[in-house]
């Protein structure tokens, strides 16, 4: 192989990890994230979540910048969104949230996703299909309002965490957002399922 060829792999490989780091960097973010909430430094737990979502943005942008995109940098990404996600959910439940309307605003949420997320990872995974033969050819389809939902989800748990520190504005705000988040992920959720049913159903 020419040397030129070998140093543009290797150069492509190192910067597909850049990209790659900052998608397990999600991964490694759960555990300061939940150490943040048991100790209630919530303007931290804010500021990471809110850098948690720059590297959500950044990751899949770069990769294409770079054209180093790739199929498991892709599932990895996917992943990252859903384990961080659904822990600073979780954290957010068990540590930060105290009002009550907000708490059971944000386990609707959290069930919600949880829902959305686990029907989506097993028609991906197969599970669904090695059940029921007849979906072998659903695809799910990939939307601007998937990512939305994400980042949507990130805003909500800065704004949560706020409240804590800065009272009713961000509590409201928290509140207005995290309505339109569970309306959001139940949308999505119903709207995958109908067209997994039209795609077993009626060959679309």
């Amino acid at each position: 192989m020419p040397i030129g060829s070998v140093e543009g792999a290797a150069n492509k490989r190192e910067e597909g990890m850049i990209a790659n780091i900052l998608t397990y960097s999600r991964f490694a973010a759960v555990v300061p994230l939940w150490w943040l909430l048991v100790n209630q430094r919530f303007w931290g737990a804010a500021a990471l979540i809110a850098c948690a979502g720059a590297t959500d943005y950044l990751d899949g942008r770069l990769a294409r910048r770079l054209r180093c995109a790739s199929a498991h940098g892709a599932r990895m990404d996917y992943l990252a969104d859903k384990v961080f996600s659904l822990a600073a959910l979780a954290g957010m439940l068990l540590w930060a949230v105290r009002d009550s309307a907000l708490w059971w605003l944000m386990a609707a949420l959290f069930c919600a996703m949880a829902l959305y997320d686990s029907f989506n990872a097993a028609v991906r995974a197969d599970i669904v299909r090695r059940v029921v033969a007849a979906l072998r050819e659903v695809r799910l389809p990939v939307t601007t309002l998937s990512k939305a939902k994400t980042a949507l989800v990130f805003v909500i748990l800065v704004f949560v965490l706020l409240s804590r520190e800065q009272g009713m504005l961000f509590w409201y705000a928290a509140f207005v957002f995290g309505a339109a988040g569970l309306l959001l992920v139940a949308y999505l959720l119903v709207r995958n399922v109908a067209h997994a049913v039209r795609q077993l159903y009626g060959g679309v």
